[in-house]
């Protein structure tokens, strides 16, 4: 549990710096750099295990394990987070990188089990639980508030341009046969994010600074990121809306492969993501470059969601073409960094500095907490569901048949439509929310006089 230690003194009216820039800069890299061995050793590894047993369940039990346990652990990462940001993520870094050697030393002595990759996998997600809260709550003490949607793009770029570049490097390396590779240099990127970590110093968040842990009690400080947005419809309205927008996309990532497979072949495949995969990075810099608006930034988001929303409906309406799944893929992922980006600075801007791990920590388990229920959904309602529906002499052949078409793919492009109405039917309903619509009005930005927050603290206290 997190106790005040006695009533803090006023603190000094602090505004972040040039040297504050500076450290952001360098907290960032820490971050990228372990986020790219991550995501390397997520796709090598799972790829490999299919390679050794050939099991599709083993592929997704890592896929799983990579994602599952870190989005349950996050509103007890948010604890640590509010406590010391610093040594929270130094923590993380520490633990996640002794994960990757071990399963290095397993592979290189040729003895890996299934349960033991498995537990491992578990314990580095836990361990990079930390991360998202930990930058999140970090880059508002560190940049000045105007410049947050840019970091917040920078951070959005580092992201695509990994996810760009990991699946094609961890190909390659396994190519040669040498996972041993592609684990050593994860632990690797976690030893110089340590390091670094070691001589950055992120000052305290207000309020926090005269706090100590007690961790039997962590369980009912966890409580305290909810309690402050149950008291705020406003954001629990952007929550939802976050949570739809990835359960929605994440169905649709599972299903694009097979759904491009159905029409063409690997090597079309390969262009098409790449061009998606373009369309983050192009959203990325724009946001990099522009910042978001300084105002109106809840409009940015339904607008930008929208955006979204009808480029995943068109990807079913339209006919199959290569060319046309590639536009509406880029616009899905074009827009998306410029929705969590724009969300993502509100947030920042809005949640007391001492609380904002605990809230970070709450969103984490929620928006991303969708995606292992939408990644299980995703195959059995095509297989199982549409698709039947729309096979030539299916139930749906001949009404909405001859729009979409029938056949092999034509039930996932169906689905796509179903998605993309859901979630242009959940930006217009959060639209019609006078609470979402007026919360950069009704919550004030973050008070650095430290009043707010003791205010608040005392508020969400268990």
């Amino acid at each position: 549990m997190i106790e005040p230690l006695g009533a803090p003194e006023e603190p000094m009216r602090r505004e972040p710096t040039r040297t504050g820039t500076r450290t952001f800069v360098l907290v960032y890299l820490t971050q990228l750099i372990s986020l790219l061995g991550s995501q390397l050793t997520a796709f090598g590894l799972g790829l490999w295990v299919y390679q050794r047993t050939g099991s599709t369940t083993a592929y997704g039990a890592v896929a799983l394990a990579t994602l599952a346990p870190g989005v349950l652990a996050a509103p007890f990462a948010g604890v640590l987070v509010d406590h010391s940001a610093r040594k929270a993520m130094l923590a993380g870094h520490v633990g996640a990188g002794l994960c990757s050697l071990a399963l290095a030393l397993l592979v290189q002595a040729d003895a890996p089990r299934l349960w033991l990759i498995l537990a491992l996998v578990a314990l580095a997600s836990i361990c990079n639980s930390v991360q998202f809260p930990g930058l999140s709550s970090v880059s508002p003490r560190l940049i000045p508030p105007e410049q947050l949607g840019r970091a917040n793009g920078a951070v959005h770029l580092g992201t695509a341009v990994g996810q760009l570049v990991a699946p094609a490097a961890a190909t390659t390396i396994l190519a040669a046969g040498s996972l041993w590779t592609i684990l050593l240099i994860d632990a690797l990127s976690f030893l110089v994010a340590s390091t670094m970590l070691l001589v950055i110093h992120i000052p305290p968040a207000q309020g926090a600074a005269t706090t100590r842990v007690h961790w039997r009690g962590v369980f009912a400080d966890a409580k305290g990121g909810w309690q402050y947005l149950r008291g705020r419809r406003g954001f629990i309205w952007l929550l939802a809306l976050f949570a739809l927008m990835n359960f929605t996309l994440g169905i649709a990532q599972v299903l694009v492969t097979p759904f491009v497979l159905g029409f063409n072949d690997m090597h079309v495949l390969g262009g098409v993501m790449s061009f998606a995969g373009l369309g983050m990075v192009t959203g990325s810099v724009l946001l990099l470059v522009w910042g978001g608006p300084r105002r109106g930034r809840i409009r940015a988001v339904l607008c930008f969601a929208l955006v979204e929303s009808v480029s995943l409906l068109l990807l079913g309406v339209l006919r199959p073409s290569a060319f046309l799944v590639a536009a509406c893929a880029f616009g899905v992922l074009f827009a998306t960094p410029l929705v969590v980006g724009c969300g993502q600075t509100i947030w920042q801007r809005k949640i007391p500095a001492a609380l904002q791990g605990r809230v970070f920590g709450i969103r984490f388990l929620v928006a991303q907490g969708v995606l292992p229920l939408a990644f299980l959904l995703a195959g059995p309602l095509a297989d199982h569901v549409f698709e039947p529906l729309m096979r030539h002499e299916g139930p749906l052949s001949t009404s909405v048949g001859a729009v979409l078409g029938t056949g092999p793919g034509r039930g996932i492009a169906l689905l796509f439509v179903v998605l993309g109405l859901l979630s242009i039917l959940g930006v217009l309903l959060a639209a019609t929310s006078p609470r979402l619509r007026r919360l950069e009005e009704e919550i004030p930005d973050n008070d650095i006089t430290g009043r707010r927050t003791s205010a608040e603290l005392a508020e969400c206290s268990p």
